[in-house]
């Protein structure tokens, strides 16, 4: 049975820039700060009648909260292996993420995330920020994640991950030849009129990508990338900035000056993969190199761009 409840209450003015998850904690204390929280981010919170997702937004004062509770988001089920860990102990796991798989929830995707299959097998998670998630690969980029278990652990490996000292590896085959290794510095912003888009813009976040050509085919590169910061779509939007988008991404492909199209590049995904993670260990101090071979499917795509270069 799909039992489901509204909740509506207003903010005070005496409440302004105060965080959302707090505010909704003293509306509704029939539940916990935590519960309000994991409402917040499973997009089951409007604030105006918008859905926001972002605990930690201020509110103004005036507002009106309203919070759908369906007790089925709870009860979904996921079986351990959907994680492919592998590697783990008692202060992280790192996992080779699927291809199709969302980080964290949203408004189209609830309940069908790499959070709620964390905390569907690590309940105490949820006591974490981002239940323990250190940095975030986008839905349909595979490889490496880490996930942290202790606040202290993830405490360290964020600061890490600020500082640049988880190093990351990535390869994906782009469109065109690409002759010489690069660097790209180009700062990344939200675009104002596609919001699920990126772009270059001097108003954006410092992003700066490295690349190095492992393999040039017949109007394709084989390329090897190191990211020395991590912004959203950040490896998609410079590549497709120089003019080398990566195969099978079309969300930044150019179709009017790049014919994407060849029965030969048979993928369903922009072909990226987090291949490699460098860190030292946030609790043992030891170093930590893992490694993740490119899946199937881009496997494929190499194959036949051998073939097509040896038409």
């Amino acid at each position: 049975m799909n039992n489901t409840q509204l909740l509506v209450s207003k903010v005070e003015m005496s409440q302004s820039n105060i965080r959302l998850d707090r505010v909704s904690a003293l509306l509704f204390p029939q539940y916990s700060r935590t519960k309000i929280k994991n409402f917040i981010i499973n997009c089951q919170v409007k604030v105006n009648n918008q859905y926001i997702i972002n605990p930690k937004k201020k509110m103004k004062g005036g507002e009106i909260i309203e919070i759908t509770i369906n007790e089925k988001n709870y009860n979904i089920k996921f079986k351990k292996t959907d994680l492919n860990i592998i590697y783990e102990d008692q202060d992280l796991f790192i996992i080779n993420k699927p291809s199709g798989l969302v980080v964290h929830p949203g408004c189209k995707n609830k309940n069908h995330t790499l959070l709620n299959i964390i905390l569907s097998h690590y309940p105490d998670l949820k006591y974490l920020k981002r239940s323990g998630i250190v940095h975030r690969l986008d839905k349909n980029t595979t490889g490496l994640m880490i996930i942290a278990k202790t606040y202290v652990a993830q405490n360290l490996l964020c600061k890490a991950l600020k500082k640049r000292k988880i190093k990351r590896e990535y390869r994906a085959i782009v469109h065109g030849n690409i002759i010489y290794h690069g660097t790209i510095n180009a700062p990344i912003a939200r675009d104002k009129y596609f919001k699920t888009r990126m772009k270059i813009s001097i108003d954006g976040k410092l992003a700066t990508t490295h690349y190095q050509v492992i393999k040039n085919f017949a109007q394709y590169t084989y390329i090897k990338l190191y990211l020395e910061t991590g912004r959203t779509h950040q490896i998609r939007v410079h590549m497709a900035h120089i003019q080398h988008p990566i195969v099978g991404d079309t969300k930044y492909i150019d179709q009017k000056k790049i014919h994407y199209y060849n029965p030969l590049l048979n993928i369903n995904r922009h072909a990226l993969h987090a291949r490699k993670i460098t860190f030292i260990h946030p609790i043992k101090n030891i170093f930590m190199q893992l490694k993740i071979n490119i899946p199937e499917d881009m496997r494929i795509l190499i194959k036949n761009l051998i073939k097509l270069n040896k038409k």
